[in-house]
């Protein structure tokens, strides 16, 4: 009897940790199964958006600057067309830069940096080629560089007016970029 009892009592146990086997793997099965359930975020789509909508900008900035000098008729075609040219060859740099992100900072530095390069581009023989604006002494405090208001705004536009010279027709244009904080263009007609 005693031996019979050994014996239940042995079926018992190895009963008992063939269940608990049974049940360990059961759960890591679980989550070996979850582990390739679970949906990682595509970084790559969200980079290519941010690319594609960079790059979209890059060549309306581009777009825009070739349609101010082509209307400038105070330049000589010969003039219009290196500078054109030139805005290309920034707008195709900004463009493969972009490209070579490869996160959201490296995107928006290489946009940034193409529109300035963009924008830097001053057609030979316009006043704008031969002339380069002092920065004020006067600073303007501004609660938000990245949002101006109006008056402060106006206020940059004064000062920058103040510390320079421009020649006549000349516009001071302040403008304010979202991501980017504020871009000063001088534009000559």
């Amino acid at each position: 009897m005693l031996t019979k009892l050994l014996t239940k009592h042995h079926q018992q146990e190895q009963l008992n940790k063939s269940q608990i086997k049974q049940k360990e793997n059961i759960e890591k099965n679980m989550i070996q199964k979850a582990d390739t359930e679970v949906k990682k975020p595509d970084v790559t789509n969200l980079d290519e958006e941010k690319k594609r909508k960079q790059k979209a900008e890059i060549l309306e900035e581009a777009q825009k600057r070739i349609d101010e000098i082509k209307n400038n008729k105070d330049l000589s075609d010969e003039a219009k067309q290196k500078a054109i040219e030139e805005i290309n060859k920034a707008k195709d740099k900004a463009i493969e830069d972009i490209n070579k992100g490869q996160s959201k900072d490296e995107i928006n530095a290489a946009k940034e940096a193409g529109i300035h390069k963009i924008n830097e581009v001053q057609p030979d023989g316009s006043i704008a080629s031969k002339f380069e604006p002092k920065v004020p002494e006067n600073k303007v405090e501004v609660g938000n560089p990245a949002k101006l208001s109006d008056e402060e705004r106006e206020q940059v536009r004064q000062n920058i007016e103040g510390a320079n010279t421009f020649p006549d027709g000349t516009t001071v244009v302040v403008k304010t970029r979202w991501n980017s904080g504020n871009h000063i263009q001088r534009r000559f007609n």
